[in-house]
C-alpha cells in the first residue's frame, strides 16, 4: 500500500473507532472492538519506521502509544502535534494530509472515563459519508485521476465490469498496459483476496453474505425487502480469487452500473456520448446531432438529503461547458422515496441543472432526438 494511503486509512480507522467506541452499550467493554484497536496498530507500525528515536528512548516512546494514553493525551490535542517525535521523511508526506491542520478528535468529560467528539472530528466523518469503507475509494480515485483519460476510462470501466475477478483476467488487463506500474497499483488497491461462504449478489455481482438471515452487500439497496434463501443463490466460483473492496464496490462499480446503463441507452440511437470527460468532472456527455450537449450524474445516494447537500454547491458539475446538467437517479431508489427528486431540486441554484429518475433521462433522449 502506498504510504500516503496508509497515513490516511490509520486516520480514519481512529476517527471512525473513536465514533464507535462512544456508540458501545458499554465502552468499557470496548476492547472485543476492532476499529480504534486497527488504528493504534497502525499508528505503531508507522512510529517504528519513522520516529527519530532508538534504544531504550524508542522503547519508551511505545510504551505511551495504548488506548487509554492516547486518548487522555494525544486524541485531545491537535493532530500535528501527534507526530513531534517523528522524523523529517514522515512529517513531508503527513503535511500533505487533509487531516494535518485538524485540532484535538475528541474532548474529554470531567470524570476522565468518557468523551465527547470534536466538530471538527465530526465534520470530518461527515465528509467521508459516515463511511469507512469510503476511504478505499478515495485512495483508488486518487491514484486513478493520474492517469491519462484513455486509461482512466478503461481502468474505471474493468473496475464496474469485474466486481469478482480471476487472477487471469487481472493479469490479462496488467498485460494490456505492459504491467504499468500505476494501473497495477490501482488494482492492488482496489481488490482484496476472496473471503470464503460467499454468495454472488444477484443485483448487483459483487457479493452476499449473511448476518443470520439478514443478508449484506455493498449497498442497501441490493437487499432493501429481499427475503433471500441461501439455497436461492449462486456460491461464488472458485475461478474468482478477487474481489472489490467494499468501498471500490459501493461508490465506484455499484453506481457505475447506471452509467454504463446509460452509455447503452445512447449506443442503441448511436448517439454521440464520452465517459468521464475530464477526468470525471461528471459521468457522461451526451451530444445530440443539432450539437446540443447534455451532461449526466449518476448518483446512488438512498438518502436525498445526503445528495442534496452534495450538490447543493457543485460547482465542479455547474462550470462544466454544458447546455444542460442532470443528476440522474435509479428508477428502484425513487420508487422508495416519492419527494426525493423533489427534495434534491429544491436546493439546485442552476436552472439549467434537474434531478431526475433514470426513466425521465430516457424519455427527454428520446424527445431531444425527435425534436432535433
Amino acid at each position: 500500500m502506498e504510504q500516503d494511503a496508509i497515513f490516511e486509512k490509520m486516520f480514519a480507522h481512529i476517527a471512525f473507532g473513536l465514533k464507535e467506541k462512544l456508540s458501545s452499550d458499554d465502552p468499557e467493554q470496548y476492547r472485543t472492538g476492532l476499529l480504534l484497536r486497527q488504528g493504534i496498530n497502525m499508528f505503531c507500525a508507522l512510529a517504528l519506521q519513522y520516529v527519530a528515536k532508538e534504544g531504550e528512548d524508542l522503547k519508551n516512546y511505545l510504551t505511551t502509544l495504548n488506548e487509554t494514553e492516547m486518548i487522555c493525551n494525544m486524541f485531545t490535542s491537535p493532530v500535528k502535534t501527534w507526530f513531534k517525535e517523528w522524523n523529517n521523511i514522515a512529517l513531508e508526506k503527513l503535511r500533505k494530509e487533509p487531516f494535518w491542520e485538524m485540532g484535538q478528535l475528541i474532548y474529554l468529560k470531567k470524570d476522565e472515563r468518557s468523551y465527547e467528539l470534536s466538530d471538527e472530528c465530526l465534520d470530518y466523518l461527515e465528509a467521508t459519508e459516515n463511511d469507512l469503507s469510503a476511504i478505499d475509494e478515495h485512495t483508488v480515485y486518487n491514484l486513478m485521476r493520474d492517469l491519462s483519460q484513455d486509461k482512466y476510462v478503461d481502468v474505471r470501466q474493468f473496475l464496474i465490469e469485474n466486481p469478482l475477478l480471476t487472477i487471469r483476467k487481472r493479469n490479462s488487463f496488467l498485460i494490456k498496459y505492459n504491467t504499468d506500474s500505476a494501473i497495477q497499483n490501482i488494482l492492488n488497491e482496489a481488490y482484496e483476496y476472496m473471503p470464503e461462504e460467499l454468495y454472488k449478489c444477484p443485483n448487483c455481482g459483487w457479493t452476499l453474505s449473511f448476518k443470520g438471515i439478514q443478508p449484506k452487500c455493498c449497498h442497501f439497496d441490493c437487499v432493501d425487502g429481499l427475503k433471500l434463501n441461501r439455497t436461492d443463490l449462486d456460491v461464488v466460483g472458485e475461478e474468482f480469487a478477487l474481489r472489490l473492496k467494499h468501498g471500490v464496490a459501493r461508490y465506484v462499480s455499484y453506481p457505475g452500473k447506471l452509467e454504463l446503463e446509460i452509455r447503452d441507452f445512447c449506443k442503441q440511437f448511436n448517439l454521440n456520448n464520452e465517459l468521464w470527460p475530464e477526468l470525471d468532472r461528471y459521468d457522461i456527455k451526451i451530444v445530440f446531432p443539432n450539437s446540443v450537449c447534455w451532461g449526466i450524474d449518476a448518483k446512488t445516494f438512498v438518502n436525498p438529503y445526503t445528495l442534496s447537500g452534495e450538490i447543493k454547491n457543485d460547482n465542479k458539475f455547474y462550470n462544466a461547458n454544458i447546455d444542460k446538467g442532470f443528476y440522474v437517479i435509479s428508477d428502484n431508489i425513487i420508487r422508495k422515496n416519492t419527494a426525493y427528486l423533489k427534495i434534491c431540486n429544491s436546493v439546485i441554484k442552476n436552472s439549467n441543472f434537474s434531478c431526475i429518475s433514470m426513466s425521465m433521462l430516457k424519455k427527454m433522449i428520446k424527445a431531444e432526438l425527435k425534436n432535433g
